[in-house]
């Protein structure tokens, strides 16, 4: 017989109007999710580039991104004077002894809201080139998160902390790695259409616009990707080697497409790489970092560094205040929000055997070039001592992997109190440790970068971007517990 709660069954009783609140919540988010996504980020977008949208400054610097300044800026004065005057870009004497300039004005389809802008409108025309990828990224990286089938809060929550990410709004400053963001998200996207739905047409426009964006980058992503279809695969309930087969060779085939759509770029991208003298030129770091014994360690700066920038972009200095390893853009870029660093360790109590074992693989091959430098100048083709893409890709596997925890954890309404509280603690030891590092900024070959701007040699941390840390940390924390 049944027994009632009272006093002798001390069962707390669920009210039903507790259940239909909640219920017709969840209903006005999965009904509004897409325009509630838009208008976060739209009230985001202003708070951050309120100056740059209003006109009090132009999205372009002096300091550390020069690059903008010097290079990217008078690149887009000449194209778009070429445009206005001479038609579609082609062959220009304006550039060194004449050359083909169709390859580098046409690699970005973004930038052509600043060439159509006029020449004298270009300043104040880029930082609305910036905000459209954003805005676009969120829309290619939340199509991307319902195919996981994530309930809606998940979904706004992930295209916000992606859209915002470390890698977005650092690399953004030099224009191209935003762009490679919002390709990658893409890609994803017209993977898990092909491979949930068997909707092929996105995945050959990705593929090309990236080779026409990039030849390297498509490397990087590629390389990504094959790594997260064995990931997605062997994950998924159907996990047979015929489907894989089959998968695979439609991307090859799907790929193919794609790089013929863009191969009148994609070829000419490949040419000026070739010549670049950072690939076959006196620059070229590939010897001296082939030459590094495969398993041998970094120095303990960069240690220190990455596991700072887990938490802000910031907390060790920006720009010219830099305080960690290499430089304020090609340290690690892993800032992604701190909800996921809270919510990770979670992930693994929703696992059945099967997929914890392949979802801690995965996380296991991305971190070991984190460890082992070798593999990361390996990926990179030895081309350079730096993070870059790969940054993006740790950071996007721990969103995911969060997000994925969350939405279990939403479904099944628990979290795990006690694995909570023991996370948030090694983040505060984390953020707190007395750390002593010196930082030499010394290149591979043990030359100092000429941009080096940490000059005391020491490691400095932002106490108050450190103590801003602390207060979120603890407000999630309070949340998850209210909310669970």
């Amino acid at each position: 017989m049944k027994k009632k709660a009272g006093r002798n069954n001390p069962q707390k009783p669920v009210h039903s109007k507790n259940i239909a609140r909640s219920s017709s919540f969840e209903n006005i988010i999965d009904k509004y999710g897409n325009w509630i996504t838009i208008g976060l980020i739209a009230i985001l977008v202003t708070i951050v580039f309120k100056d740059y949208l209003f006109g009090n400054l132009y999205y372009l610097f002096y300091d550390f991104a020069s690059d903008s300044m010097d290079i990217g800026y008078p690149a887009m004065v000449h194209v778009s004077n070429y445009i206005h005057t001479e038609g579609f870009p082609l062959w220009s004497f304006a550039e060194g002894m004449g050359q083909n300039i169709m390859s580098g004005s046409l690699s970005d389809p973004f930038c052509w809201i600043v060439y159509l802008s006029g020449s004298n409108n270009i300043a104040a025309a880029i930082i609305w080139m910036e905000v459209s990828k954003i805005f676009v990224t969120a829309f290619f990286f939340s199509r991307f998160l319902r195919q996981w089938k994530f309930s809606a809060i998940p979904v706004i929550i992930g295209t916000i902390l992606y859209s915002f990410s470390g890698f977005i709004i650092i690399g953004n400053a030099w224009w191209g790695f935003s762009t490679e963001a919002c390709f990658l998200a893409f890609l994803l996207l017209g993977f898990e259409k092909l491979y949930n739905n068997n909707e092929w047409y996105l995945f050959p426009l990705a593929i090309a616009f990236i080779a026409m964006h990039s030849p390297f980058e498509l490397y990087t992503s590629g390389t990504f990707l094959v790594i997260y279809l064995l990931f997605r695969h062997f994950s998924s309930d159907d996990h047979s080697f015929r489907k894989l087969i089959r998968i695979s060779i439609k991307m090859a085939g799907l790929g193919v497409l794609g790089l013929g759509i863009g191969s009148m770029l994609f070829i000419s991208n490949c040419l000026k790489m070739i010549e670049s003298p950072r690939v076959s030129g006196n620059f070229s770091l590939s010897h001296s970092l082939s030459s590094i014994p495969v398993f041998a360690f970094e120095r303990m700066e960069h240690y220190v560094t990455l596991i700072l920038r887990f938490f802000s972009n910031d907390l060790i200095g920006n720009e010219n205040t830099f305080s960690g390893w290499h430089n304020y853009l090609e340290a690690p870029l892993f800032y992604i929000g701190l909800l996921p660093l809270l919510i990770l360790p979670q992930l693994f109590l929703y696992l059945e055997r099967r997929r914890r074992f392949v979802f801690g693989l995965f996380l296991i091959l991305l971190i070991i070039p984190v460890i082992f430098p070798y593999f990361r100048y390996a990926l990179f083709l030895f081309s350079g001592d730096y993070y870059r893409s790969y940054s993006l890709f740790i950071s996007l596997t721990i969103l995911l992997f969060s997000l994925y925890a969350l939405n279990e954890s939403a479904t099944k309404k628990a979290f795990n109190p006690f694995l909570l509280i023991c996370t948030l603690a090694v983040l505060f030891i984390l953020i707190y440790l007395p750390y002593s590092t010196r930082i030499s900024n010394l290149n591979i070959d043990g030359s100092p970068f000429s941009f080096a701007q940490n000059n005391s040699g020491k490691l400095s941390i932002d106490t108050e971007i450190r103590s801003v840390i602390t207060i979120f940390l603890l407000l999630y924390t309070t949340i998850i517990f209210l909310l669970s």
